[in-house]
């Protein structure tokens, strides 16, 4: 498989297509962490290739939203507190995209409209959890589920400037550089949060949830 990456936004399906017309391999992977909570993004998928296989990447719902607290933060994209921030979601302040705690970490209903779309033997559940604690392991399980081997891949992590986003014209975005400075979690901010994400229905329904029922992979 060839190694190739980008980062930036794309919403025309041409668009979209060139970005594999020099691969030679049979398979088309895709990642993103944009497509869970995207409500049209289902439906278009099943228009593109109604035979794609889905692999569904979850984490503990509040560990997630800290997570991603701290990844804007240290980008310099964020200032506020997480007091702050979770005071600006609830009042639902600001664009979307600054909402960030508690709406990506409902699960669910994301999953289920997938699976509206495609069948169990196309789609698999697998957690951030069960991923780190035995990689290697959890990556042959998924590779053999894709029908693919690990010949020639390396798992060694790594990391680039592609966690910075380009624009639509290729461009990096201006953001207001990295930062130094510390997230700052008071400890009645996390309580909150925690309250806020476990007393939905969604967690309720997830914790509920038998997950080995969507996934082998978690067996």
């Amino acid at each position: 498989m060839s190694e190739r990456y980008h980062g930036a936004l794309v919403r025309d399906a041409w668009v979209y297509t060139a970005l594999f017309k020099k691969m030679k391999s049979d398979w088309r992977l895709d990642a993103s962490t944009s497509y869970l909570r995207s409500e049209s993004a289902p439906g278009l998928i099943h228009e593109y290739n109604p035979d794609a296989r889905l692999i569904i990447l979850i984490r503990d719902p509040v560990e997630r939203a800290l997570s991603h607290f701290r990844l804007l933060i240290r980008l310099g994209r964020y200032r506020w507190t997480l007091s702050e921030a979770l005071d600006a979601e609830l009042a639902s302040e600001g664009p979307s995209m600054e909402r960030f705690l508690l709406r990506p970490s409902l699960y669910v209903d994301a999953i289920d409209r997938y699976r509206a779309y495609f069948s169990r033997t196309q789609l698999q559940v697998v957690t951030y959890e069960s991923l780190f604690a035995r990689p290697t392991y959890m990556m042959g399980r998924m590779l053999e589920w894709l029908d693919l081997t690990a010949d020639g891949l390396d798992f060694t992590p790594r990391f680039d400037n592609t966690s910075r986003p380009l624009n639509r014209s290729g461009s990096w975005m201006n953001w207001m550089g990295p930062s130094s400075v510390e997230p700052v979690i008071e400890p009645e901010a996390l309580e909150r949060l925690r309250w806020h994400i476990e007393h939905t229905e969604d967690y309720v329904g997830l914790v509920e949830r038998d997950l080995r029922e969507d996934s082998f992979l978690l067996e």
